[in-house]
């Protein structure tokens, strides 16, 4: 399965979703991250983050292929 998360190549955090609707979320390390099953989810993110930004983010969808582990 592939998941994404939106990363800030300028300081290598991830961006996290905060609780609510509208909220500006934060930037975490990556294991604290919020993540997208669909890209349509960070590409929706990173468009409203630059629009509202005072200034504009050097924002990159990362892929993550998920693997299932298994006991044994």
């Amino acid at each position: 399965m592939i998941v994404y998360m939106l990363r800030d190549n300028d300081t290598g955090r991830f961006y996290r979703r905060t609780k609510g609707r509208g909220g500006p979320g934060v930037w975490v390390p990556q294991e604290k991250a919020s993540i997208w099953t669909l890209k349509i989810g960070p590409a929706q993110a990173k468009s409203r983050l630059n629009a509202k930004g005072r200034c504009q983010y050097n924002l990159e969808i990362i892929p993550y292929h998920l693997t299932e582990i298994t006991d044994g």
